[in-house]
């Protein structure tokens, strides 16, 4: 029986996505002044390593800034705080990445 390979490309691009997930999860366990973005930036190294899209920063941080909207209009402040302060996170991280992309490829 012959593997197909579409499956597994397709799997393999949910991964950035997911290893992203994991770290907006631990910062939220364990949230202190330098976790918030610890975890964020922790993932550069291994999102270059494995030359994942560094995109997927960005993208999880507009979609957090749209749910901190959504947040704070329900009357959550600190909830809406602590997303916008993620999204930030994720913003800086995905530009830094972004640079470092640019960089190597010269």
């Amino acid at each position: 029986m012959k593997r197909k390979k579409g499956k597994c490309k397709k799997l393999s691009e949910y991964i950035p996505y997911t290893v992203v997930g994991i770290a907006l999860l631990l910062s939220l366990i364990f949230r202190s002044n330098m976790g918030e973005c610890f975890f964020v930036f922790l993932l550069i190294p291994v999102f270059i390593y494995f030359d994942f899209n560094g995109r997927v920063f960005i993208e999880y941080a507009i979609a957090m800034l749209v749910l901190s909207a959504i947040v704070l209009c329900v009357n959550k402040p600190k909830a809406a705080n602590f997303l916008a302060i993620q999204s930030y996170w994720l913003l800086v991280a995905g530009i830094i990445f972004m640079i470092l992309e640019y960089l190597r490829g010269r």
